[in-house]
């Protein structure tokens, strides 16, 4: 059973990078701006640290979708437009067949989103060491465009560069709330 956990912590001496901009996207079938990276509501809660992560109201992080690989969970991802979802490179080996779950919480939830895959480009770079691998990173374009809700939400990209101190970052994704507790299927 996974669960969608969110941990925050802080990013300190410059060691992360991230922008404060917001992008625009324009390619949407509604009569609203969508602004990626902004929660289309939110809840003033602390949130717990990277261990004991907290379990996530439903349409919280809408831009996290889970991966997975002969029906099983493999990896995280982010929905980065109504196209493209972007994950790590490791997540998708060769042959594997695969589909993408988004909109929920609980992912064997019927009323999960699922999506099909058109394409899957890694990374030209990408080197596997192992434990840890060079350019880890994959884009995956959908079959068919996806609808915005408030569950389904893209996440913001960096269009600079630039460095940050002490600014508060979230990670989110479906694994343990505790370490003596078993996976669960709610993010």
């Amino acid at each position: 059973m996974f669960k969608l956990i969110i941990v925050d912590f802080l990013v300190v001496l410059g060691l992360g990078y991230f922008t404060s901009n917001s992008a625009i996207v324009s390619d949407v079938n509604c009569n609203r701006v969508v602004e990626c990276g902004v929660r289309q509501w939110s809840e003033d809660d602390p949130m717990d640290r990277i261990i004991n992560g907290k379990i996530v109201t439903p349409g919280k992080w809408p831009w996290v979708v889970a991966l997975f690989a002969g029906g099983k969970f493999k990896c995280t991802a982010s929905l980065v437009s109504n196209k493209y979802v972007l994950t790590a490179g490791h997540c998708i080996r060769k042959n594997d067949t695969f589909e993408i779950v988004a909109g929920v919480l609980d992912h064997t939830s019927q009323k999960r989103i699922r999506l099909n895959t058109k394409r899957v480009v890694r990374h030209p770079g990408y080197v596997d060491l192992g434990l840890f691998a060079n350019n880890d990173i994959v884009i995956i374009e959908l079959a068919k465009p996806l609808n915005f809700t408030r569950f389904v939400w893209p996440i913001c990209l960096a269009k600079q560069l630039h460095e940050t101190k002490q600014d508060k970052a979230y990670i989110s994704g479906w694994g343990r709330i505790k370490w003596t507790k078993p996976n669960a299927t709610i993010p």
